[in-house]
């Protein structure tokens, strides 16, 4: 059986115990491999008690827990930082965790190397040097440039749609694959009873003749609340409901968040949840009629797309970035992603999907069909896949 290092994050811990959308993806290769067992994986990861107990159950993978959050750690880091800022420039001694990944590697041969996030690019020239660019693969999870050296670096890359792979490939000529991102299928699709949607319903007051809009997300200028939120502030039978806050977990109000809480108490149609966990988010989508994700930047993906339909509820979205790639024409209210029209857009597409709740329903179960492709089992299939097409060609 084959040996592949995947490199997490050196800021989380894995496997997933606090979250994080590519920990979340890892963790479904991580325990669909304990079933299928196609490959041997050894992670390195940064080092946590609670990530560490849950490693104790899985026999195809193994784990390699680093230190790096002491206090002399986080003060080499720091200094990196400036270093890079303005020299251009990465000392390796100030890189407690990516050196310890290089120690382990000398020790230990592995027959491929998978860095999970993107933006880390230089940290990783010793290790290619020892290896061979042919046996390093950077997993895009975002839309990045290519800096210059990561050809000489990387012989591979795999990105999560075919518009992160055109912009990386932009400044790059090595070969992209694309892999698209998945969800917990059996999560999103376990249906919640009349009783407790009934309960949220009237813990937001909105009424079985309410229409109502889900959008799910952080409160911040480029994901188009505000927008939403005018789109819908003169429509009395329409209610929004907005899932998330600023920045994540944290308990931050911004100046943009203000703003969007004081046209809330002005129309009086638009409910705030706060951050709510996600074993939670089934239940608000499913009394949702439609989920709106009205980004005015480039999504490299856009998660909750995925979620909606799964979800079995119609989307409306922008044309931005890869969101295109995932959603289901016919599924979903697509919308210009243009600062200057996008509240009259997204307006006349809500009186629309108002008068046409039949429409919604069909939409929707198309949707629910179409996201079985976006399974954890389908995402672990095609990740090996590639990582064996990889392989063939070393």
């Amino acid at each position: 059986m084959k040996n592949i290092g995947i490199v997490m994050s050196p800021f989380m811990p894995f496997p997933c115990v606090k979250g994080g959308a590519v920990e979340t993806l890892m963790q479904f290769i991580l325990d669909e491999n304990e079933k299928q067992k196609c490959f041997n994986f050894v992670f390195f990861v940064k080092e946590n008690s609670e990530a560490k107990r849950m490693t104790e159950k899985y026999c195809n993978s193994e784990f390699v827990f680093i230190k790096n959050h002491t206090f002399v750690s986080k003060c080499k880091f720091q200094l990196s930082r400036v270093f890079f800022r303005f020299l251009k420039l990465r000392p390796y001694l100030l890189d407690d965790f990516h050196r310890n990944v290089y120690r382990f590697l000398i020790k230990r041969s592995v027959d491929l190397v998978i860095v999970e996030g993107g933006s880390a690019v230089y940290e990783y020239r010793k290790i290619s040097k020892l290896l061979g660019k042919q046996k390093m693969v950077l997993h895009l999870h975002a839309t990045f440039n290519a800096p210059k050296e990561a050809d000489n670096i990387f012989g591979n890359y795999i990105a999560i749609s075919e518009y992160v792979k055109n912009i990386w490939l932009y400044n790059s000529r090595n070969h992209c694959f694309v892999l698209k991102n998945a969800i917990d299928d059996k999560f999103f699709e376990t249906v919640i009873d009349d009783k407790q949607k009934d309960s949220l319903r009237t813990r937001f007051c909105i009424s079985d003749e309410d229409f109502l809009i889900v959008y799910c997300g952080r409160l911040i200028p480029v994901k188009g609340v505000k927008e939403l939120c005018l789109a819908v502030r003169q429509k009395g039978n329409v209610k929004l409901l907005i899932i998330g806050s600023t920045n994540f977990g944290m308990n931050i109000t911004s100046d943009y968040e203000k703003e969007i809480q004081n046209i809330a108490i002005e129309t009086k149609n638009i409910f705030f949840t706060g951050y709510i966990q996600n074993q939670e988010l089934p239940a608000y989508y499913q009394i949702a009629n439609l989920v709106a994700v009205p980004s005015l930047w480039e999504e490299g993906c856009g998660m909750v797309c995925i979620e909606a339909m799964a979800s079995g509820i119609p989307v409306l979205a922008t044309e931005s970035g890869g969101m295109p790639e995932y959603l289901l024409q016919e599924g979903t209210f697509f919308c210009k992603r243009n600062k200057d029209t996008i509240v009259n857009e997204l307006s006349e597409k809500i009186n629309f999907a108002v008068k046409n709740k039949a429409l919604l329903r069909e939409m929707g179960n198309r949707n629910k069909i179409a996201a079985q492709f976006y399974s954890k089992r389908n995402y672990y299939h095609n990740f090996c896949k590639i990582v064996q097409e990889i392989m063939n060609d070393l």
